[in-house]
C-alpha cells in the first residue's frame, strides 16, 4: 500500500477521480483508519451541503473573473 493518503485524494474519491490502484489503495488504507474515514465522511457531509445550498456569486466576484479572463483573451491574442 504505497498511497498515503491526504485531503485531495480523499476529495478525488469522492469524485470518482482517483486511479484505480490509488483508489484500491486509499480503499484499504480507509478500513485500518477510522480518523480517515471520519475525515472523509466530514468531507462527503460538506459537498452534499454546498451541492444542496443555493448560493448566488458576489457580483465584484464575477466582475473580477471577467475582467481577468478578458486580459488573458488579450495576451493570447498578442
Amino acid at each position: 500500500m504505497p498511497l498515503k493518503s491526504t485531503p485531495n485524494h480523499l476529495i478525488a474519491l469522492l469524485y470518482n477521480e482517483l486511479e484505480p490502484t490509488a483508489k484500491s489503495d486509499l480503499l484499504e488504507e480507509l478500513s485500518l483508519n477510522n480518523d480517515l474515514q471520519q475525515q472523509l465522511n466530514d468531507y462527503a457531509e460538506t459537498i452534499s451541503f454546498l451541492d444542496e445550498s443555493e448560493l448566488d456569486a458576489n457580483p465584484t466576484s464575477i466582475q473580477l473573473i471577467m475582467e481577468y479572463s478578458a486580459k488573458s483573451k488579450e495576451l493570447e491574442h498578442a
